[in-house]
């Protein structure tokens, strides 16, 4: 006989009786390829931290938003358009970047949010991304600081000249982390004119560069904005349709940017600048040479093609009898080439202190004196205009160069022996 039980079978339930509406949003397709540019430079490619390699897409009233963040810099851009309420995925920034690059042209881009992916309507292709991580896992970088030191509107040109002009002389060597950016200062005299400076160096050169300091800024004590920050700050500022202004905040940790409807806050680093100010070259009493820039850059990159990548020494001859200076490269084999031309100058004789006190000036009638090359390369190619001028001494000692086109910066160059 034949026996039943009556044990209660469990019946799952299914897996989502409630699916996640599906949410959309539309938004023009070319500020939004600009802001997950933007995104993508600051978002990791890959690294411990999945999250970080996405760039998260979340409405807000009158479009979406779009940020990335290496917990160093945080950059948020606002993008106009239609969006449902409450959409938000974190979608990878860098495939999404590529896509925007390559997909053939649309004017606008549709996003559809179920759950953890999203579909892209390029006007007819449609492309369905995997969400990075769950939205919850999005973390809350650099909070916003209270104790704002300063906070200004500079013009773009005055931005772009501040924090563009000295990022070549910026130090990427890690043991002296506090020279690894751009160092940010009120600069208030007495007897005026009072500037907004900005000052980088590597210990072999040094770029300082002034503006009128803007209203809001005096209180500015100083600040470095890491390397990183600063090329981003520069690609943005000089993008197409930039705005004329920028407003920069500065706390005790921290510089916010807003460049039109993109928001950049990064840390800055936290050491103390070296005094800078002692290794400035006074212009006063030293001899003075003036040359066509592009003539002088020419040169030197002519004289380093015979050069090892490792040799870049670049000797200068400077001399009150003569209307060149002798631009040369040695050969540090003797069977190695060498190389030397000669560009127009004017040479003006300076003076050096006397030895001992009471007895008369030394005049400065001939320079002989060495440069790494693509130091001078870099130097120049920051300038404006064609005169520059360097006011220079003894081979031993640094020099200051100027240039009329780039008014409030000086440069100092560190010799070498050639």
């Amino acid at each position: 006989m034949q026996t039943t039980t009556n044990a209660a079978v469990a019946i799952p339930s299914p897996a989502n009786t409630n699916p996640a509406p599906a949410l959309n949003a539309v938004v023009e397709r070319a500020p939004l390829a600009a802001a997950i540019a933007s995104a993508a430079r600051v978002a990791e490619r890959r690294g411990a931290i999945p999250v970080l390699t996405g760039a998260m897409i979340r409405a807000v009233p009158g479009g979406i938003e779009v940020q990335a963040t290496d917990l160093d810099r945080v950059t948020t851009t606002f993008v106009a358009g239609a969006a449902d309420p409450g959409l938000a995925v974190i979608l990878p920034c860098h495939k999404l970047h590529d896509l925007l690059r390559k997909v053939k042209a649309t004017e606008h881009v549709g996003l559809c949010v179920t759950g953890e992916s999203a579909a892209l309507d390029f006007e007819g292709l449609k492309v369905t991304m995997p969400a990075v991580r769950p939205v919850a896992d999005w973390p809350t970088p650099l909070a916003k600081r209270e104790g704002t030191i300063a906070r200004f509107d500079l013009p773009s040109a005055d931005a772009l000249a501040l924090l563009g002009k000295p990022m070549h002389a910026v130090s990427t060597e890690e043991t002296r982390y506090y020279l690894n950016g751009v160092y940010l200062t009120a600069v208030v005299r007495p007897e005026g004119p009072n500037t907004l400076r900005a000052v980088a160096t590597d210990g072999h050169r040094m770029v300082t560069i002034d503006k009128p300091l803007p209203i809001g800024a005096g209180d500015l004590k100083g600040g470095i904005v890491p390397l990183a920050a600063v090329a981003e700050l520069v690609k943005l500022i000089s993008a197409k349709g930039a705005p004329e202004s920028v407003e920069l905040a500065i706390c005790g940790t921290q510089i916010e940017a807003r460049i039109g409807g993109t928001v950049l806050r990064s840390k800055l680093i936290d050491g103390t600048f070296p005094d800078y100010t002692r290794v400035m070259v006074a212009a006063a009493n030293k001899a003075r040479a003036i040359f066509s820039r592009e003539a002088m850059a020419d040169a030197v990159a002519q004289v380093l093609a015979v050069r090892e990548k490792d040799q870049r020494s670049v000797g200068f001859e400077f001399s009150a009898e003569e209307s060149t200076v002798r631009v040369y490269v040695r050969g540090v084999e003797a069977d190695e080439p060498s190389a030397e031309l000669r560009v127009p100058c004017q040479f003006e004789a300076g003076r050096s202190p006397p030895a001992e006190k009471g007895a008369d000036w030394i005049p400065i009638t001939a320079v002989s004196i060495g440069f790494n090359g693509k130091y001078v390369l870099d130097m120049l190619a920051t300038m404006a205009g064609d005169d520059v001028t360097w006011f220079m001494d003894h081979a031993g000692n640094p020099i200051r160069a100027e240039a009329a086109g780039t008014p409030g910066l000086v440069a100092i160059l560190m010799p070498m022996r050639v």
